[in-house]
């Protein structure tokens, strides 16, 4: 599971795309693609992609406001509720 600096940059984006203007969207959308897209592929996917181990996917922004079994995994603005955080 993402830890430390990782789940840090997981509550950027989720707060980031709430509300945001276009341009800070686009520079979020670039943050989680240079930043935190290779701590999930490093740590996360190889169970929480195709094989959705307890239901959740950790592949697109989508499926992580979707979350799993368990509930969303992100919920933009409020990383108390958030699980991955």
């Amino acid at each position: 599971m993402v830890m430390g600096a990782g789940a840090l940059t997981l509550q950027i984006v989720a707060e980031a795309f709430q509300g945001a203007p276009q341009a800070a969207q686009s520079q979020s959308v670039d943050f989680f693609e240079a930043k935190v897209r290779p701590v999930l592929a490093a740590n996360c996917y190889d169970c929480h992609a195709e094989e959705q181990m307890g239901g959740l996917r950790l592949d697109s922004r989508e499926v992580l406001l979707k979350g799993g079994r368990s509930g969303p995994a992100l919920v933009p603005g409020d990383p108390d509720k958030s699980l991955l955080i």
